[in-house]
């Protein structure tokens, strides 16, 4: 896959709710993904939140906030996208954690569903995330924590990293994409496909076999729940990427 050429694109990075930064070169860090852009020819800054975005931004990233935006920040948003804006917002449903002296992954309820960005989305561009990880059930045995612990990034790492190959080549942003697409910690993601004044796509869908888990830290400390359809996202396949557009005036929320 050739990088699509971004030569004076302007994209600005959010800092502010402890999201993964452009600069930190840890694994948790944006920084590679940040040089890649870079290396397409993007110019990169941190967004300054105490003003509003400046008209020169192609798009804004949100890495990860683990921290809910606040309505100040939504409403910035919100001006951004009704004015043609385009923001990516990378939603993660787990924060990484201590827990008796142990490093683990624990359920972030922030940037929840019904309430900040995503309260406004949902009526107007027909995108939200739902309130749940995405995860793998059949490898919940081998996750499961001793009575005294929780389990390891790594061991939670099984249950909820994935790749999947199913993804939808005729948009526009996924042209040209040829491998697989692997996420590493997912909430699924709700899409309104009817007629409506927005275009709201799904990009990419979860592999066979995973659902969207609603009660993920009870699985993780006390093994595998039942599978409820009322609560649980369900097993058929649901998107873990969308996008959605608002041709007059064009802005894209993916």
């Amino acid at each position: 896959m050739l990088l699509p050429d971004l030569s004076g694109k302007v994209i600005y990075f959010t800092e502010d709710n402890n999201e993964a930064s452009l600069f930190d070169r840890s694994e948790y860090g944006m920084s590679r993904f940040a040089g890649l852009l870079q290396l397409a020819g993007a110019q990169l800054f941190p967004l300054d939140w105490r003003r509003d975005i400046p008209p020169d931004a192609d798009m804004v990233f949100i890495g990860g906030a683990q921290d809910n935006l606040s309505n100040a920040q939504v409403g910035r948003l919100w001006a951004y996208l009704s004015n043609g804006g385009r923001v990516l917002f990378i939603v993660d449903p787990l924060a990484v954690g201590v827990r008796r002296g142990i490093v683990g992954m624990q359920f972030s309820d922030e940037n929840g569903s019904t309430r900040g960005l995503f309260e406004l989305t949902w009526p107007d561009m027909g995108i939200r995330a739902r309130d749940d990880v995405v995860i793998r059930p059949d490898v919940g045995d081998v996750a499961m924590p001793s009575e005294l612990s929780v389990p390891t990034i790594e061991e939670q790492g099984d249950l909820v990293y994935f790749g999947t190959d199913r993804y939808e080549t005729s948009h526009p942003i996924l042209a040209g994409v040829e491998n697989e697409l692997w996420f590493f910690g997912a909430r699924s993601v709700e899409f309104d496909a009817s007629i409506q004044p927005f275009q709201a796509s799904p990009l990419v869908f979860a592999p066979e076999g995973y659902y969207g888990e609603t009660a993920y830290e009870e699985y993780i400390t006390g093994g595998p729940l039942p599978f409820y359809s009322a609560e649980n996202t369900n097993r058929k396949p649901f998107a873990t990427a969308t996008a959605s557009e608002i041709l007059q005036p064009a802005l894209t929320l993916l």
